[in-house]
């Protein structure tokens, strides 16, 4: 649930709101990219996507990162994006 609904949310922010693609977002990259949410809590189950980020390795040693999206609720939560690209950059480290 967790691909499908960040998938969703970039197809709201850069279809949808940003009006950059038509109808989808998805590309090749897709098929090999490491998707990585945020979710809300509501106590201890997972409530809603929050945002995402995606990365893929262009070649050995070297990552990529794209497609940032947060949902507009929760972007005035200054952290969630930077924390989002924090994550993705020492995901690709490790």
């Amino acid at each position: 649930w967790e691909r499908r609904e960040a998938h969703a949310l970039r197809r709201a922010v850069f279809c949808e709101e940003q009006q950059i693609f038509e109808g989808d977002d998805r590309d090749a990259i897709d098929d090999d990219a490491i998707p990585i949410v945020a979710l809300s809590m509501l106590g201890i189950a997972a409530d809603q996507l929050v945002g995402t980020v995606r990365i893929h390795q262009a070649e050995p040693g070297l990552w990529w990162g794209s497609r940032l999206a947060v949902h507009q609720d929760f972007r005035k939560i200054g952290a969630l994006g930077a924390t989002l690209i924090k994550l993705a950059v020492s995901s690709a480290n490790a």
